[in-house]
């Protein structure tokens, strides 16, 4: 039976490493995000009997995945063992090992594949997969125990907890043992949820009482379809109306959180070409920045009452799991990508961890306020984007796609792609924060396990 282990020092003893992975949110951290994978079944910690249940899926195709723990000695190591996968078995020991300098991660697993001797001949993919899936997961397991570090445990009440970025967000708070309150818009079914109706204008304000922050995130994608005038209104008023609702409704709590994170985007600049572009440039043109601008302007009445407000200018979140690199690996990996127009436009780019990073920083750092550009010091223009995705992905970048065509298929939504927009991370470096990814094609490695 094939078997490969991986270890690791972690900065932290033993019992905080199990404490890690005990706690919600520890298997969305550690899943690749280049798999696509849909859990249909997720029991809390990891006792003995408790059991996972997912489907891995390529294409048309879905492999039904369903796994058990056992072997459960608190704080030093648990099992999982696969009743149904694509192996014909499988079996993954989790040991937490206490040293003087902090605690081993030591991951072992024990395989068989189908197929008997015939199967045999996939063992060299297999090991190549199981390196780059646990070189991930290690590094983000250390990254993660690294920015809890000596951080005091705080209440967060996160709006949008069910997109892309709260998702994540949600899952590095509370596996580094914060409380996170989720702001959702159905009756509540978790003591962990709060009721909010943004349309009906309508808050649950004692269920805030307690909270230290809230993170504010929701808001309809902009790239979530072509933009018509109805689109557009959509648009502005996801995130207009909701953020002056809350912001009031902070405003008015005896006891209101020390602070309100909401999320902006550096498309309030609009496309300024050359010109480099801090928190004190003057908004650009365009549908973009007109939403950007209402959107900030909406948390105002927080800010009056006393309340530390930060304004994150999200650029392009780099994400194997959606958004703009979701969308151009498809066609690199085929060898058809190339720049955009001239490929001299800057696109300003943050990597997924160093996001939700730079939201817990805001809500931690008593000094931040106001609007920050959230983008990677690693500046880069869409000519250079292009040859880094085709070096990751080894294919060949150099198709360019005329921005006529790009009008002509998106119409005013080109704009996303079009605008150069070089927004200086001088702001959110200077105020203490440290990037884990501040190089482009090392926070691609990254998501698509190509480091």
């Amino acid at each position: 039976m094939p078997q490969s282990s991986w270890r690791t020092l972690m900065p932290c003893t033993a019992d905080e490493l199990w404490a890690w992975h005990e706690r919600p949110g520890a298997l969305d951290r550690l899943l690749p995000p280049w798999q696509q994978i849909e859990l249909l079944v997720r029991n809390r910690g990891i006792a003995t009997g408790a059991r996972t249940e997912f489907e891995i899926l390529k294409g048309p195709f879905r492999q039904r995945w369903v796994a058990v723990h056992s072997d459960h000695e608190q704080g030093r190591m648990f099992t999982d063992i696969a009743l149904e996968s694509p192996f014909s078995k499988w079996t993954h020991v989790h040991r937490f090992e206490p040293d003087p300098e902090g605690a081993w991660l030591d991951d072992r697993v024990a395989y068989d594949l189908p197929l008997g001797p015939l199967g045999r001949l996939g063992e060299g993919y297999v090991a190549a997969e199981l390196e780059r899936m646990f070189r991930f997961r290690h590094r983000r397991t250390l990254d993660d125990l690294r920015r809890h570090q000596g951080r005091e445990r705080k209440c967060f009440a996160v709006t949008g907890a069910s997109g892309r970025l709260g998702r994540e967000l949600v899952a590095f708070l509370t596996t580094g043992g914060h409380n996170v309150r989720r702001m959702v818009r159905r009756p509540p079914t978790t003591p962990d949820e709060i009721f909010w109706n943004p349309k009906a204008g309508t808050i649950d304000a004692d269920a805030l009482v307690g909270v230290d922050a809230v993170i504010h995130l929701a808001g309809a994608d902009v790239a979530g379809g072509r933009w018509t005038e109805e689109r557009k209104r959509d648009i502005k008023e996801s995130r207009v109306a909701p953020t002056r609702l809350l912001a009031e409704t902070l405003a008015k709590m005896k006891l209101p959180p020390t602070a309100l994170v909401c999320a902006s985007g550096v498309g309030i600049y609009g496309n300024r070409g050359e010109e480099t572009l801090d928190e004190s440039s003057a908004r650009g043109d365009g549908f973009l920045s007109e939403v950007a601008e209402g959107w900030e302007q909406a948390s105002q009445s927080a800010q009056e009452a006393g309340i530390r407000v930060v304004n994150l200018r999200l650029g392009a979140v780099v994400s194997a799991r959606g958004g703009m690199l979701s969308k151009l690996v498809p066609p690199f990996s085929m060898g058809l990508g190339g720049p955009v127009g001239d490929g001299q436009g800057w696109t300003p780019w943050i990597s997924m961890d160093d996001a939700i990073g730079a939201f817990y920083f805001a809500c931690l750092e008593s000094n931040l306020s106001g609007a920050v550009n959230a983008v990677a010091p690693g500046e880069i223009r869409n000519a250079e984007l292009s040859k880094v995705l085709g070096r990751v992905l080894h294919r060949p970048a150099f198709i360019p796609v005329p921005t006529f065509a790009l009008k002509a298929a998106l119409g005013e939504m080109a704009e996303l792609v079009l605008d150069s927009t070089r927004a200086s991370a001088g702001k959110l470096v200077n105020s203490g924060y440290q990037f884990l990814y501040p190089d482009f094609e090392a926070a691609v490695r990254h998501e698509l396990g190509r480091e």
